[in-house]
């Protein structure tokens, strides 16, 4: 019975920083748990690939300023998550504001008019502004010439995805907040299989927490490894 392991119901988890696994992003970590938007903090903007840890942060950023007492929002920008425009009327005057997925309207001169006067209303009112996007300014394709200025001239943060020491770290420590004793057969098997991207690593262990009353409490090699396939999680093994 040694490849099973106990398994233990836990609440899901808040992005934090505590919870944030830097790997190669510890300046930036450490940068944004010292940001407060205070009058006089530069505008940030992290830029990364798919992966990286740009959402993670950006929540992170604002359930930091919400517990200081901050008013706060998270405004996305992707086709699923976009807002109508007058959803940006009034945001400066929140504490802390945080712009996901800038390339999404990249090239859209409304969206970009829109944002480029949001910012400078924020900056006037002395509010914090932390935006984000998956490529470096210059390359993500925006035209307004005063919303490619601010984003320019914003403080550049360059975010690494996780490498495979990244996701050994983060599957020990989200599995130890989860409670799963994790086998080390167990463990190989999720990192060959589920270390593509850390949301799909954080899939599979949710897939175990939830497969625990049926499991009676322990799942072995063989359990697990058919439930990542029922779940759409179990990626064919590496060539070669």
């Amino acid at each position: 019975m040694k490849d099973q392991m106990p398994l233990k119901l836990a609440a899901r988890e808040r992005a934090s920083f505590d919870n944030y696994v830097p790997g190669a992003n510890l300046a930036v970590l450490e940068h944004l748990r010292r940001y407060t938007g205070s009058p006089g903090e530069p505008v940030l903007y992290l830029h990364g690939p798919d992966g990286s840890g740009r959402t993670h942060l950006v929540q992170a950023v604002c359930s930091a300023a919400a517990a200081r007492g901050q008013t706060t929002v998270r405004v996305g920008l992707t086709d699923t998550e976009r807002l109508p425009l007058a959803a940006l009327d009034g945001l400066e005057n929140l504490a802390v504001v945080c712009i996901e997925d800038l390339d999404a309207i990249a090239g859209q001169r409304t969206w970009e008019a829109a944002l480029d006067q949001l910012c400078a209303r924020l900056v006037a009112r002395g509010g914090g502004l932390v935006m984000t996007g998956a490529r470096v300014a210059v390359a993500a394709g925006f035209t307004h010439p005063g919303f490619v200025k601010r984003v320019a001239q914003a403080m550049d943060f360059a975010l690494a995805p996780l490498d495979a020491a990244g996701f050994a770290a983060l599957l020990a420590a989200r599995a130890g907040r989860l409670g799963l004793a994790l086998p080390r057969e167990v463990a190989a098997l999720l990192l060959n299989h589920c270390a593509d991207h850390p949301g799909r690593l954080i899939a599979a262990l949710d897939a175990l927490e939830r497969a625990l009353p049926q499991a009676r409490g322990r799942l072995g090699v063989t359990g697990v490894r058919a439930l990542l396939r029922a779940e759409g999680l179990l990626a064919a093994p590496p060539s070669g």
